[in-house]
């Protein structure tokens, strides 16, 4: 804990130093127009900067035999100013050494998952013990979190049954509205740090365990737009004590879980389009029963619609996968 703060207190140090100086022009920098501008020239110096970083790292040039030497001093001072400029990209948006150090902590945790759920996901290939779990709609209250939001925001009294009948995202709201008070929504945290579990989330969850389940939790959630999402998410997902072995984040996500781990066991969704398309393939599909998703019809008899996780797992349980559907499957390729 003291190293800890001890760093903490070099990086503010760090940062009241480049404020000092840097207050002289910074200061000048007003508007958003004004901020893009200057970071835009930032980034810029601060790659000048990088290419000299490789310049005192030595020989770099493969085809080059007569090069400048290694130079620790060199690569020090280069990547002293590789940081000052970035010092002045954070000094710009007023960020401080605490919001800087959590944010490295928190994004430092979450590129260590990304590692393993990678590994996890390789080691998974051939093993048929693995279940895909959606995240909205299966183990968080979605879109009834986005609904609850929208009626605050605008005094309205939305429910699901308006959101999926209707040709636009919702009655009366034009789609740029829409679209702001979705990112709104996103950029507070709404949609992946605040939104509620279904109730019997975790006891979803636990029954797979119990059953000597994988579980890969698939999300189709914007985190590359909005960078606090895939953090937010594990912080949900640890807050709940909600067990996974693995995270797929992907737009078409049901496409990409086939294709990493293709002999899985069966997948649980809300989405009635999808259901649709995994058991064409030949996957066996277990859905929360929802109204949104009772409209469609149900086009192949490996899906199931159930009320909740006992039904669910219930049906899981039921269903003849372990240990059969890989031989069927390797059966229909020969």
């Amino acid at each position: 804990m003291a190293d800890t703060q001890t760093a903490i207190d070099r990086l503010e140090e760090q940062f009241l130093m480049q404020m000092n100086f840097s207050r002289k022009y910074i200061s000048r920098v007003q508007t958003q127009e004004q901020r893009l501008a200057w970071v835009k020239d930032l980034v810029l110096h601060m790659g000048v900067e990088g290419h000299e970083v490789l310049q005192a790292s030595g020989a770099w040039k493969s085809h080059r035999v007569l090069q400048d030497s290694f130079s620790r001093s060199g690569v020090v001072e280069e990547c002293v100013d590789v940081y000052k400029y970035l010092l002045n990209i954070l000094l710009t948006y007023d960020v401080t050494p605490d919001e800087f150090h959590k944010a490295f902590v928190d994004k430092s945790h979450v590129v260590e998952l990304r590692y393993e759920w990678e590994q996890r996901l390789k080691a998974m290939h051939d093993d048929i013990n693995i279940v895909g779990v959606d995240l909205d709609g299966i183990l968080a209250q979605y879109p009834e979190n986005w609904i609850e939001y929208v009626n605050r925001e605008l005094g309205t009294f939305y429910t699901l049954a308006d959101f999926y009948e209707q040709s636009i995202p919702l009655p009366d709201i034009q789609r740029d509205q829409y679209e702001e008070l979705k990112h709104c929504y996103r950029e507070a945290g709404h949609e992946s740090l605040y939104v509620k579990p279904f109730a019997d989330a975790k006891q979803l969850l636990d029954g797979l365990k119990a059953f000597g389940l994988k579980i890969v939790i698939l999300s189709a959630r914007p985190y590359k737009q909005y960078k606090r999402m895939q953090n937010d998410t594990v912080k949900w997902m640890e807050h709940y004590k909600l067990p996974y072995d693995a995270f797929i984040w992907e737009r078409d996500k049901h496409i990409k879980i086939v294709e990493l781990v293709p002999n899985m066991a069966c997948m649980i969704d809300d989405d009635l389009m999808v259901a649709n398309q995994l058991s064409a393939l030949d996957y066996n599909v277990v859905m929360r029963a929802r109204p949104y998703n009772q409209l469609g019809d149900i086009e192949n008899s490996r899906i199931f619609r159930c009320n909740g996780a006992e039904e669910m797992l219930k049906t899981i349980g039921e269903l003849p996968f372990l240990g059969t559907r890989k031989r069927e499957r390797r059966k229909n390729n020969e």
